[in-house]
């Protein structure tokens, strides 16, 4: 697996250097020092019959040519190769998953389209794209779960100029889409290892082990809840994970900052470790956060430079989430500053999004329903309560099929139409 360093990522600011990255982390066969336009096949909005709005949006679609097939150790004269690689650049601050499917659309075999133009099937197809700005990259890939591309369920994996934990793209998703010096056996077998760089699977359940081991160690540290209180101890440090991670997740909204620093939790954390007066993370800082903050609109509409100082800038959520429960007063509990340093540690190892998958759109990161994941696995005394996660694509089952009796009921389409 090629050595990717943050470094690498973040010296990625145009096409140029994207071709660099490629051939010398990755080992793709791309000439040096050659520009996109010298070697790439260009896609007209014609060629990929995209309409008024895509056009709009996707300024430039470029394909990259085979890799050299004296380098490869199977065949090409008897198949040609299996990917279609595709640089795409958007007019907008960010890459749009409708227009994906649309370029898709003008890729694929259709009995409608233009049968000179070569065609792929919908999960042999890599995009690269990127803004004009170049501020944001995404790598993006049709899965094989159905033959009908119009169904085919996007994955993206993508990161934006001076995002700082990155750290999943360089050990997980990015080195599986590396050539080897020697090739592959065989384009079955390439198919395959590129798919890994998609597989949001891996990443969730690599995630979910690291945290159990984090959780562990935190809640065994835990001070002030008496030793037979095992159930509160565990209750405590799950509410306690569930309001970390739910900031972890609002930060990358922008809506927390500390000094004017929007990498919030670890701005706040150095702030304690850099503190003279032997402050404690927990009671000196996420305690006012917590609920002199964002659990309490009061204080938030009587700040003071040293409540400001003390937890940053907040807003208030109105949510439960940071209403004051046992064990949550100021010095109950304690817990070492080292432990919350393995917290963020273990953060800061993934990539958090905040757009929260559907069924046909896969962010290849750790998303919003991770917190229902937790939920269902670590949340003692759910069974007695009845309380399980429902998972999302049942959520989407269930309200296709409460909209088709509503419309079915209000229209005069069948339910095959519907």
């Amino acid at each position: 697996m090629p050595d990717i360093t943050p470094d690498d990522i973040h010296n990625i600011d145009n096409f140029d250097t994207l071709l660099d990255f490629l051939r010398e982390k990755l080992g793709w066969h791309i000439p040096e020092d050659v520009e996109l336009e010298d070697i790439a096949f260009p896609w007209s909005p014609e060629d990929l019959d995209l309409d008024e709005p895509t056009e709009e949006l996707v300024v430039d679609c470029q394909q990259l040519p085979p890799f050299p097939t004296n380098q490869l150790e199977f065949d090409f004269s008897d198949s040609t190769q299996p990917w279609g690689i595709f640089f795409l650049q958007f007019d907008s601050e960010s890459v749009y998953r409708t227009a994906l499917r649309r370029v898709l659309r003008g890729l694929v075999e259709r009995h409608d389209r233009d049968a000179s133009l070569p065609a792929w099937r919908h999960d042999h197809l890599l995009f690269i794209c990127t803004t004009t700005d170049f501020q944001r990259f995404a790598f993006a890939h049709f899965a094989a779960t159905t033959q009908n591309w119009r169904r085919a369920v996007l994955s993206i994996f993508s990161w934006e100029q001076g995002d700082t934990h990155i750290r999943t793209l360089c050990e997980c998703n990015l080195p599986a889409l590396a050539f080897p010096s020697g090739g592959f056996s065989t384009d079955q077998l390439w198919l395959q290892e590129w798919q890994k760089a998609f597989d949001v699977e891996t990443v969730t359940d690599k995630f979910f082990a690291d945290y159990q081991r984090v959780f562990t160690q935190v809640e065994n540290a835990v001070e002030g809840i008496p030793e037979g209180e095992t159930e509160k101890r565990r209750l405590y440090t799950q509410r306690l994970f569930n309001r970390l991670m739910f900031l972890r997740f609002i930060e990358k909204k922008g809506w927390l900052t500390y000094n004017g620093d929007r990498d919030y939790l670890r701005a706040l954390f150095d702030a304690t470790e850099a503190s003279q007066t032997d402050e404690s993370f927990l009671n000196d800082r996420l305690f006012w956060a917590f609920f002199r903050g964002l659990g309490n609109v009061t204080n938030l509409l009587e700040e003071s430079a040293e409540m400001i100082e003390r937890r940053g800038e907040v807003p208030f959520l109105n949510d439960g989430l940071f209403e004051m429960q046992e064990y949550d007063a100021r010095n109950d509990v304690h817990i070492p500053n080292d432990k919350f340093a393995e917290i963020l540690k273990l953060f800061e190892r993934y990539n958090f999004t905040v757009t929260e998958s559907t069924p046909l759109d896969i962010e290849v990161a750790v998303d919003p329903e991770m917190l229902g994941k937790v939920f269902e696995e670590l949340v003692t005394g759910r069974h007695d309560t009845g309380s399980y996660y429902t998972p999302r694509p049942v959520v989407s089952f269930m309200c296709r099929e409460s909209l088709k009796i509503c419309l079915q009921n209000k229209t005069d389409e069948t339910p095959e139409t519907l």
